[in-house]
C-alpha cells in the first residue's frame, strides 16, 4: 500500500540520518533504556522526520480557475471558458486538425472538382440528409426526400452551391429571413473544410459561399451590407457545412459574435471584397 511503502521509505531515510553507533549508541550508554523504550524512540523519530501529510493526489485532481476571466471582469467570460473547454471534448464528427492552423490556411489553394463533389458520408437521415439533397450531392442522388419543406422548389442552385431559407429567422432587420448557404461537395463543419484534403478547399470553397449567397441576399431579401457567419464547429447542429447570411443590423442564433468558438463572422458589402474575406473568414473557425 501507498502509505506502507512511504513509511518504508522513511525508515531507510532514519535509518542512514541516524546510525545505530551515534545517537542510539549515545543514549544507550548515558541510560538504562529497555527494547521496547528503544523501539519507540525509533518510531517517534521517525515521525518527526516523515511528510506532514500522505497523498496520492495529482496535480491534475487540483481545482481549476479562470484567471482569464477573473482579470476581463467580463460575467459572459465564464461562458466562454466553458464553450471552450467543451471545444477540447471530442465531438463525433469533428476532424482533428493534423498540422498548424495558419500553415492550413497558407496552403490552401482554388480547389480542383473534388471540392465540389466530395461524396457525403454523415447520417442517413434528417437535417445533414436534407442539406445533402437540397445540395444535389451525389452520394444522396436518388434517395427519398429528407426535408419537411419537401425538396422542390425550396432552393436556388448554382453551378457549385445551393441556397435556401433558414426557417429560423434573424432580429432586427427590415427582413428578417437568413439564408443558408452550401457547397455541392461535403464538409460536415468548418473545421472539416479547413483540415480535409489539406485544406486546399477552403479559400475556394468559402470564396464561392460568399459570392453566391451575397448576391442571390441582394436580389431576393434586401440590399445592403450583410453578416456571413459559420457556426462554431463543434456546436453546429446541423453537419453539413452552410453559410448563414442576414442583416448588418440583425442579429441571429448570438451572431454576430467575437467568441470564435460560438461563431465565425464578417460582414460583407460588395462582391469584390470575398477572395479577401474568404481569409479572413478562414482564419477564423475554430
Amino acid at each position: 500500500p501507498p502509505m506502507a511503502q512511504a513509511v518504508s521509505r522513511q525508515a531507510t531515510l532514519v535509518a542512514c540520518l541516524v546510525p545505530r553507533d551515534s545517537l542510539f549508541s549515545s543514549l544507550a550508554k548515558s541510560y538504562t533504556l529497555r527494547p521496547a523504550t528503544m523501539q519507540l524512540l525509533r518510531w517517534s523519530l521517525l515521525v518527526l522526520l516523515a511528510p506532514p501529510a500522505f497523498s496520492t493526489a495529482t496535480s491534475q485532481e487540483q481545482p481549476m480557475y479562470d484567471d482569464e476571466c477573473d482579470a476581463s471582469g467580463d460575467p459572459s467570460c465564464a461562458v466562454g471558458m466553458l464553450q471552450r473547454r467543451a471545444i477540447k471534448q471530442p465531438v463525433e464528427d469533428e476532424v482533428v486538425p493534423t498540422g498548424n492552423h495558419s500553415e492550413v490556411i497558407a496552403n490552401s489553394v482554388v480547389g480542383a472538382d473534388v471540392c465540389w463533389s466530395r461524396a457525403y458520408t454523415g447520417r442517413p437521415s434528417g437535417a445533414e440528409m436534407c442539406f445533402c439533397q437540397l445540395a444535389g450531392n451525389p452520394a444522396c442522388a436518388g434517395t427519398p426526400c429528407a426535408c419537411p419543406q419537401g425538396c422542390v422548389g425550396v432552393s436556388t442552385s448554382n453551378p457549385n452551391t445551393v441556397i435556401f431559407k433558414n426557417k429560423a429567422l434573424a432580429h432586427g432587420c427590415p427582413d428578417n429571413s437568413v439564408l443558408l448557404t452550401s457547397p455541392r461537395g461535403y464538409f460536415s463543419t468548418p473545421a472539416d473544410l479547413v483540415h480535409s484534403l489539406g485544406g486546399s478547399c477552403t479559400l475556394s470553397v468559402i470564396t464561392q459561399l460568399l459570392v453566391d449567397s451575397f448576391n442571390a441576399y441582394q436580389s431576393s431579401v434586401g440590399r445592403g451590407k450583410v453578416w456571413q457567419c459559420f457556426h462554431g464547429s463543434a456546436i453546429a447542429s446541423v453537419r453539413y457545412l452552410h453559410l448563414q447570411t442576414f442583416c448588418y443590423a440583425g442579429k441571429f442564433h448570438g451572431m454576430p459574435t467575437s467568441n470564435r468558438y460560438v461563431a465565425a463572422c464578417v460582414e460583407m458589402a460588395s462582391v469584390s471584397e470575398a477572395s479577401a474575406l474568404a481569409v479572413t473568414l478562414a482564419g477564423r473557425i475554430r
